[in-house]
């Protein structure tokens, strides 16, 4: 457990918020919500790279504005 902290502790996402607003995420909770949720992804494994995370993040844009 106390490994697993450390290493939380430690991972970052692959992007930076100025990265999130570029490709069009609001500042406020939205920009807040997405860097925990790439956070997340990356310490599971989930998102690899950066460009990983700016596919991801583009799927969910376009899915929050239903196009």
């Amino acid at each position: 457990l106390q490994r697993d902290l450390r290493r939380w502790e430690r991972t970052r996402p692959h992007l930076t918020a100025e990265a999130l607003v570029r490709l069009g995420v609001a500042r406020g909770p939205a920009l807040g919500a997405a860097l925990a949720e790439l956070r997340r992804a990356r310490f599971l494994g989930t998102l690899g790279s950066a460009a990983e995370a700016r596919a991801a993040v583009r799927r969910r844009l376009t899915r929050d504005t239903g196009g």
